[in-house]
């Protein structure tokens, strides 16, 4: 894209969230990295809008909980397929955020498919979509924490003595 046409569909991007804005009575603007951030007022979850430099693409998306410690191979299989097709999430999937070790769920969609009222429409969808998967994750999690229990860390009074290189431990 040339510079004119990223400014263009930056302002574009702008004026979408200004009149989104008023719609959903939070100040929707986008930072100089192209970057509108916001915290959703009664779920409490972070919502990011992103328009990358040179690019049409807008980006949505919401960390949506941690990767559990235990039991992660049930996780992510119920993740995996609640990702299938973008069915249960209304064309929106999860990803892995390696650097924070949070599920994303993300959404992305080009500028020009989009005008003022789409794109409040979206960004509503979006919000109910990030808020009914993060229930749900919290509750795949109990689930597996009820299916699979992790034994007690107090197994009582056992006197177990293990040697290694002539040390005793007392277990």
């Amino acid at each position: 894209m040339s510079d004119q046409e990223t400014l263009m569909v930056r302002s574009k991007l702008v004026e979408y969230l200004t009149k989104a804005s008023k719609v959903f009575g939070v100040e929707l603007k986008l930072n100089s990295d192209g970057i509108c951030f916001f915290k959703h007022d009664i779920s409490g979850l972070e919502f990011i809008i992103e328009l990358p430099p040179q690019s049409d693409i807008v980006y949505f998306y919401s960390p949506i909980c941690r990767i559990p410690y235990d039991h992660t191979e049930q996780f992510f299989e119920k993740l995996l397929e609640n990702n299938l097709h973008g069915v249960a999430n209304r064309q929106a999937s999860f990803g892995l955020d390696a650097k924070t070790q949070n599920i994303v769920l993300t959404f992305s969609i080009s500028m020009r498919h989009i005008d003022a009222v789409s794109l409040g429409n979206i960004l509503a969808n979006f919000v109910e979509v990030a808020e009914r998967a993060s229930h749900n994750t919290k509750k795949w999690i109990e689930e597996n924490e009820k299916q699979h229990p992790l034994p007690d860390k107090d197994m009582g009074n056992l006197d177990v003595h293990a040697t290694h290189n002539n040390l005793k431990m007392k277990v």
